[in-house]
C-alpha cells in the first residue's frame, strides 16, 4: 500500500467514523471545534494578524477563507434539509482575503458561523 492510499484510507474511516455520530455528538464537537479556535485567537493583535511569512497566508486570510468555506457549507446544509437545490460554487470561488477587515470583526464572524453551524 502506498503512502496515498493509506493517507486515503484514514480520512475515509475518519468520515464514516463522523458520519457514525447523532447531531447531538456532532453538535458538541463543534462547540469544542470553536472554542479552541476562539482560544487561539484570543490576543492576536491587528499587526500579528496581517504578517505574512513568504508567500504564506495571513491570519486574516486564513480566516476570511474560513469564513467563507462555512457560510458555503451551510448554505449548502440548508439546501439539503429544506430540500432547496444547489446554489453551486460561488463566484470567487469561496476565498475571501479578510486582510481588509479588521480582526476584531473576523472573530465576531467567526464566532457568529460557528453558533450557526451548531
Amino acid at each position: 500500500m502506498t503512502q496515498d492510499s493509506d493517507v486515503q484510507q484514514r480520512v475515509l474511516s475518519y468520515l464514516r467514523h463522523q458520519a457514525d455520530k447523532d447531531s447531538e455528538d456532532l453538535a458538541a464537537l463543534m462547540e469544542c471545534t470553536a472554542a479552541e479556535c476562539t482560544r487561539c485567537l484570543d490576543g492576536i493583535s491587528e499587526e500579528q494578524a496581517v504578517f505574512q511569512y513568504d508567500q504564506e497566508w495571513s491570519i486574516k486570510e486564513v480566516l476570511g477563507h474560513m469564513l467563507a468555506s462555512g457560510n458555503g457549507v451551510n448554505r449548502e446544509i440548508g439546501n439539503l434539509t429544506e430540500d432547496r437545490a444547489s446554489a453551486g460554487e460561488s463566484a470567487s470561488g469561496g476565498v475571501v482575503s479578510g486582510a481588509d477587515r479588521p480582526i476584531g470583526e473576523l472573530r465576531q464572524a467567526l464566532a457568529r458561523l460557528w453558533r450557526e453551524t451548531v
